[in-house]
């Protein structure tokens, strides 16, 4: 008992510079979602991985049909059923949300990274990102737009704008050039290219994080 007890403080030490833990892959939902059971968390938990968006399943009830199953199955061939993997959340994850949000690493490998690698998946950045993942992301993410590689090589949209259309929404999020550092309005997001896109909460904080907005 002593010994979980150290242990258990090591790792709230440790929580202070980032969270991460092992866990057993129970089941993919899709190229972006896993069921995972940890024995540091004790239970089963949904993994949404952090920085990355796939085509849908099965939303409301809608589908992006085969691109979307390409998705899941090839993070089922990435990570087979039953691997243990590590979940890393990062310095600011919550582990009481009813989803995590976080990279999942499985022997050596970030697999969003490869997600993005594909062309299954699309870079998704809400602000705050961490710069660092976030950069690597975009770079890989650059070269997969600019050969046409997976879902760019369809006339398919985009996983989140897809769910906007099931829901007939518009996105209230701005969105932020990466490389130019011009700011768009939510109507005009689409300007931006996927790969440099940063969705930003509100024009306050991307004026502190020194955006301009689109003039036309």
């Amino acid at each position: 008992m002593r010994k979980i007890k150290l242990l258990f403080l090591a790792l709230i030490q440790f929580s202070i510079f980032a969270i991460s833990f092992e866990a057993r892959v129970l089941y993919i939902h899709d190229g972006d979602t896993m069921t995972v059971y940890s024995d540091f968390l004790g239970k089963k938990k949904n993994i949404r991985m952090l920085g990355i968006d796939t085509p849908e399943v099965d939303f409301n009830g809608s589908t992006q049909g085969q691109i979307a199953l390409d998705a899941r199955d090839y993070l089922r061939k990435l990570v087979p059923i039953g691997s243990t993997v590590v979940i890393d959340l990062g310095r600011d994850g919550d582990l009481n949300t009813r989803r995590l949000l976080g990279t999942v690493l499985y022997e050596g490998q970030d697999i969003n990274l490869e997600m993005l690698k594909s062309g299954l998946a699309v870079p998704y950045f809400i602000e705050p990102f961490d710069k660092e993942i976030m950069y690597e992301y975009m770079a890989i993410s650059k070269k997969v737009f600019l050969e046409e590689i997976g879902i760019y090589a369809l006339n398919v949209q985009l996983p989140y704008e897809f769910r906007m259309s099931v829901q007939n929404r518009i996105g209230t999020n701005y969105v932020g050039d990466l490389e130019t550092k011009i700011l768009y309005s939510p109507e005009d997001g689409h300007m931006v290219p996927p790969y440099r896109r940063l969705f930003i909460r509100s024009f306050e904080r991307a004026k502190q994080l020194g955006y301009k907005l689109f003039s036309k």
